[in-house]
């Protein structure tokens, strides 16, 4: 039941672009499971896209199937839509966002804000993730980690509202 309901909370966030500033980063999250490396094993964990606007408070969050540039820019293009800015680390995966929009690194090795540049939402996006799911679900399996994101960024996106989450929850069902 709960699978429905975390599928129903994907497809009413299917179609919403981010707009506005956005901040990028990638998370890597523990799961059992796991993506397969370039070595054919089985790793322990899943990298994930996650996209925050500024402006809206609205995210988007995605299940990589690699950290190539071309596989990070195609996701980017799918989720955000009129971006003024996009600030990311200054990871190598992000060297081909200038394709997407106006991107400003932050290279975190000598600074973690850099005037208006700085992934702190995002990041502390990640942090709140990470926090739920080892405190509610304990853990969860890579089948099912885009639905647990979905959820996440549905009650994210929606955390401003002064409808009740339940009321917003079953209007999508």
């Amino acid at each position: 039941m709960t699978t429905r309901i975390r599928r129903a909370l994907r497809s009413s966030t299917l179609g919403v672009k981010l707009e506005g500033i956005v901040e990028a980063d990638i998370g890597v999250i523990k799961t059992d499971g796991g993506q397969v490396t370039r070595a054919g094993r089985i790793a322990p964990s899943t990298n994930v896209l996650g996209m925050v606007s500024r402006d809206s408070g609205a995210m988007q969050m995605q299940v990589l199937q690699s950290l190539d540039t071309y596989e990070i820019v195609r996701v980017c293009q799918k989720n955000l839509g009129e971006v003024r800015r996009i600030y990311t680390d200054a990871a190598r995966s992000f060297n081909r966002l200038w394709m997407v929009g106006n991107q400003m690194p932050v290279n975190h090795s000598r600074e973690w804000v850099n005037g208006e540049a700085h992934t702190n939402h995002v990041e502390s996006t990640w942090s709140l993730f990470k926090r739920g799911l080892m405190g509610v679900y304990h853990h969860v399996s890579a089948k099912y980690l885009q639905d647990y994101l979905d959820e996440f960024a549905f009650r994210g996106s929606h955390r401003g509202e002064r409808e009740a989450m339940v009321d917003l929850v079953l209007a999508c069902c």
